[in-house]
Formats: C-alpha cells, structure tokens, sequence
C-alpha cells in the first residue's frame, strides 16, 4: 500500500507541477523506469523527496540527474509532440 501511495503522489506531483495529463503519468513513469532499469516505485520515491522537497535521500544520483532533465524537457516535449501532430493534421 505504501508504493501505491507514492506514485500516486509522483503522479500529483507530474499532472500539478509538470503539466503532464493524468492519463499519460503512467506511461511516463514505465518508459522512464524501462530508460534507467529501476523500479517505478523508485522513481516515484526520488520524485517525490528529491526534486519535489528537495531533501537528498538517494544514493543514486545519477538517477535524480535523469528525471532533472526529463522533467526540464517536459514542456518542450509535449510541444514538440503537439506541432507533429498538427502537421500530420494538415497533411490528410
């Protein structure tokens, strides 16, 4: 129940903060998890501590390093996602 606990939390802390859809959390959170190899609870627990209190608890900084810089790149990502796919759009 605890991990359960802790993505939902990582999943507020993506849709409040980051603007991510709440139905593409998920989603993010397994292809991140598939990215660096570690468990999404893990994940969900560096999000929460590291980057959303900024309490340094994990060993694994490359880790924390990782979601930095995805988390920067979200905005730009999802823009970049919206543009394609108004350009495929106005090609049909």
């Amino acid at each position: 129940m605890k991990r359960a606990a802790g993505i939902n939390e990582a999943r507020s802390i993506l849709t409040t903060w980051f603007g991510v859809e709440a139905a593409d959390c998920d989603e993010l959170l397994c292809t991140w998890s598939e990215q660096t190899q570690a468990p999404v609870g893990k994940l969900a627990a560096v999000l929460i501590h590291e980057i959303g209190e900024g309490e340094p608890t994990v060993e694994d900084r490359v880790l924390v390093r990782f979601l930095e810089e995805r988390l920067r790149r979200l905005p730009a990502d999802e823009a970049a996602s919206d543009l394609l796919m108004a350009e495929n759009q106005s090609k049909h």
